[in-house]
């Protein structure tokens, strides 16, 4: 019996031993990182280009215009009427932060988040308005407003990520510029030539809430750079613009002007190509 109690003690520490291994070696294996997750994590940055398509825009001008007593005394404008848009080109630049999800083989999920600049320019530069009043048989102004329009948004990304073209959707909200320099407002019924009720201050600019959909396609052609084919839908919420009074020797003496632009939408196509780090 005593001669047995060696062997067993060996067959114990041998086993012992042997699970010791192995529960290592799958440790060691489950800490491995997986080359195909982290292949494709980190930053990047990049650019696009494309075309703007505005939606008009309600525009609405008010001010005083200073007749006499004998005239009929101060006359109250408040002409309504649309600015056209205009379609135009269209750019910007982001950089990001974006990882994986591996869903199964050959699919992954994408989020990123990324902070966007972009910029276009006089989508909707003339206008057409026309002030109801029981004083005038007609009372219209043609006005023009070449205006710069920038964004600054932040954008959260999900990409379904596979082997060849990945489709992905996204949204961002962030702050809009809108400037306005060298207006003009032209009264054309009755007719006033060479005046522009702008003349004594006829640029201004403010800041407003903008956000974006967007979703499209991206390509990763190599290592590092990846190019993508996207719609995006940009709004920006209304604003007010102030210009100077109309100053002249010749014309009634007016109020300073206050604008009113509606919501600003537009949709965009644009391609894009970006560097990965």
């Amino acid at each position: 019996m005593s001669r047995w109690i060696p062997g067993s003690l060996i067959a114990a520490c041998a086993l012992t031993c042997s699970t010791l291994v192995a529960e290592h070696s799958t440790k060691a294996e489950q800490q491995q990182p997986d080359a195909s997750k982290s292949e494709m994590i980190g930053i990047y940055f990049g650019g696009f280009g494309g075309w703007i398509f505005p939606y008009n825009v309600s525009v609405t001008q008010r001010g005083t215009a200073f007749y006499s007593d004998a005239a009929g005394g101060p006359l109250d404008v408040e002409a309504k009427g649309k600015a056209w848009g205009r379609t135009k080109g269209f750019g910007g630049a982001h950089i990001g932060y974006e990882w994986m999800v591996k869903i199964c083989n050959g699919f992954r999920l994408a989020p990123a988040f990324e902070i966007e600049g972009a910029y276009f320019a006089n989508t909707f530069k003339r206008a057409r308005l026309s002030n109801n009043t029981p004083r005038l048989d007609a009372h219209n102004f043609r006005d023009t407003f070449p205006t710069k329009i920038g964004t600054l948004l932040a954008n959260g990304i999900l990409e379904f990520n596979n082997d060849y073209v990945s489709p992905y959707v996204g949204v961002g909200v962030g702050v809009g510029f809108v400037s306005i320099e060298h207006a003009r407002s032209a009264q054309v019924a009755p007719p006033e030539a060479g005046v522009n009720h702008f003349n004594s201050g006829s640029s201004d600019y403010t800041s407003l809430f903008a956000t974006q959909a967007k979703a499209g396609l991206r390509y990763r052609f190599c290592k590092h750079y990846r190019v993508s084919a996207e719609y995006r839908f940009i709004y920006l919420t209304s604003s007010n613009f102030f210009f100077g009074a109309a100053r002249y020797a010749t014309h009634v003496p007016t109020s300073p002007w206050t604008v009113h632009l509606g919501p600003i939408a537009n949709n965009a196509v644009t391609l894009g190509l970006d560097f990965l780090f």
